[in-house]
Order: structure tokens, then sequence, then C-alpha cells
């Protein structure tokens, strides 16, 4: 829940011109990512997830996680100049 509210901020602040609010907004949404992952890592621990299951949502996690960090630095190098 918390992913989609910050993915639903990056696609309104995208839209407009402002690159500092959707490269903050883009933090934001990898900062939800790994609030995500915890609370993944727990129901794992927890014994709500098989293990395999686990595994995978984790590895997408870590590469949506890849994208967003290279989508910051991409705008932020664009945004130096």
């Amino acid at each position: 829940m918390l992913v989609k509210k910050y993915l639903l901020k990056i696609s309104d602040k995208g839209g407009r011109n402002h690159l500092g609010d959707y490269i903050r907004h883009l933090s934001m949404a990898n900062g939800s990512l790994k609030e995500l992952e915890t609370h993944l890592m727990i129901v794992g621990r927890l014994g709500y997830l098989k293990e395999q299951e686990l595994k995978v949502t984790l590895n997408k996690c870590e590469e949506i996680g890849r994208m967003l960090h290279s989508l910051i630095e991409k705008l932020s190098q664009n945004k130096k100049g």
C-alpha cells in the first residue's frame, strides 16, 4: 500500500516541471520499498510466506530498488548540468 501511494505521487509529480520534487518523490518511493522489504522479512520469519515466494518477492524488490536508484542518479546528474 505504501509503495502504491508513492508510485502515484511519482506519476503526479512527473507530469510537472519540478525535477527536484520528482527526485524527492523517487527517494520517498525508495524508502517505502525498503520498508516493504523489512515487512516481507518479518512475514517470512513468521512463516506466512513460503521461502521460495519470499525469495522471489525480495528479488523483485531489489530489482525495483536498483531501477529507482539508477533513475535518481541519472536525474540528479541531469539536474546538475
